[in-house]
């Protein structure tokens, strides 16, 4: 039930934006799944995945501030 909602909302998403910005955000993922290995099962992660979760963030952030300026396009 939760995918289809997901899929639903994602497919919206996806109308709403330019592709290549709603897609940059999935790969906060990587940090969310980082997130409930700590959280639930004690794993912590290794530097070297510590590091490339920052530059992923940092590069889907600076994707989206980027692009941000852009007018929004007519539906």
């Amino acid at each position: 039930m939760v995918t289809q909602a997901a899929q639903v909302y994602l497919t919206k998403g996806l109308h709403a934006e330019p592709a290549a910005r709603a897609m940059s955000i999935s790969y906060v993922q990587i940090l969310f799944a980082a997130t409930w290995g700590l959280l639930f099962f004690d794993e912590l992660p290794a530097p070297l995945g510590i590091a490339g979760a920052a530059l992923v963030l940092l590069g889907t952030l600076l994707v989206n501030w980027k692009r941000g300026a852009e007018p929004p396009r007519p539906h």
